[in-house]
């Protein structure tokens, strides 16, 4: 790959270390199925029935309000987060009613100088999902790399090593600028919709997901493995992660948030902020599978040892 000068010191094992060490001093408490109240249950269960009721919303917050300065308000990743400031935020993200703008609310700064969609969807931690999706992708070298929904960039920065040139798209132009203040190497980062993806066709042999297509319905979900067909050369990958439930009834994230009302506040804020929340209808596993084979993908499953992640690799046989 060659000598890249200054940027070339970036070590992804030493970063992993790294992030390891924060995340078991931050994350302190992550609640067993049975333990969580019978009312976080039903409310993460009426969370989960999209569109969000805002009748929902009220319930969470009159909850975190009666749990702050509590034992159980202050456990868990989310309880360090100041009320006042989660609740400024989550009023103001309810009532912005363009998807952007909401989503650039995220890139705000918190009471703890980390953007809010950092703190909130947890991209400042290390990540079981993304660190079995890094993995995989770096078990092979490729010479043209995309990341879908690129964010403030991490994905991107962690198969840095595995490729000659990558590309991060994402629509959300303060989110790309953060981006590029954190680029770390060769990576490069473009403002587009991954549902028009402003690049040439058979451009990449790889192409990345961490979780963008949960977000999206069916209809949504044909336009964009549309595009990916166009943008991936021939028998080019396209990986996508999800993390799996293999002793509970949920996954280890939807456990942290469980943890007290303030996590499942902060859940409630970034569905809202990426138009998840709005939706009357997401895809699942199924429509995944019907999709991507219907355009010519053959998909390969792959899970990592403890059945915590599993990741999908499509591969685009289009001539």
């Amino acid at each position: 790959m060659g000598d890249r000068g200054p940027e070339s010191q970036f070590n992804p094992e030493e970063k992993l270390s790294t992030l390891k060490s924060e995340q078991k001093k931050e994350v302190d408490f992550i609640p067993k199925v049975n333990d969580i109240p019978s009312v976080y249950l039903e409310l993460w269960k009426k969370h989960g029935q999209y569109p969000v009721d805002n009748e929902v919303w009220d319930q969470v917050i009159d909850m975190a309000k009666k749990e702050e300065n509590t034992e159980i308000g202050k456990r868990g990743i989310y309880g360090k987060i100041l009320l006042d400031s989660l609740l400024d935020l989550s009023e103001k993200v309810r009532l912005e009613s363009d998807n952007l703008k909401r989503y650039k609310l995220l890139t705000k700064k918190s009471p703890n100088e980390k953007i809010w969609f950092e703190v909130l969807s947890g991209l400042h931690k290390v990540d079981i999902e993304s660190d079995y999706l890094i993995k995989k992708i770096g078990e092979r070298h490729w010479e043209n790399a995309l990341d879908l929904g690129t964010g403030t960039g991490d994905i991107i920065r962690k198969i840095e090593p595995y490729c000659n040139h990558l590309t991060g798209v994402d629509q959300i132009p303060s989110l790309i600028q953060i981006a590029r203040e954190q680029k770390v190497g060769k990576e490069k980062f473009k403002i587009g919709n991954v549902l028009k993806l402003p690049f040439r066709d058979n451009n990449f042999d790889l192409a990345v997901s961490a979780g963008l297509v949960w977000s999206l319905n069916r209809n949504q979900l044909e336009k964009y493995v549309s595009e990916l067909t166009r943008v991936l050369k021939p028998s080019g990958s396209y990986f996508q992660s999800a993390l799996l439930r293999p002793n509970e009834d949920l996954d280890i994230f939807e456990l942290k948030s469980l943890a007290n009302a303030k996590g499942i506040l902060a859940d409630l804020i970034v569905d809202k902020a990426s138009g998840r929340a709005d939706k009357k209808e997401l895809i699942s596993y199924k429509d995944l599978g019907e999709v991507f084979r219907n355009k010519g993908f053959t998909i390969k499953n792959f899970e990592n040892q403890d059945g915590t992640a599993k990741v999908f690799e499509f591969v685009n046989h289009k001539r």
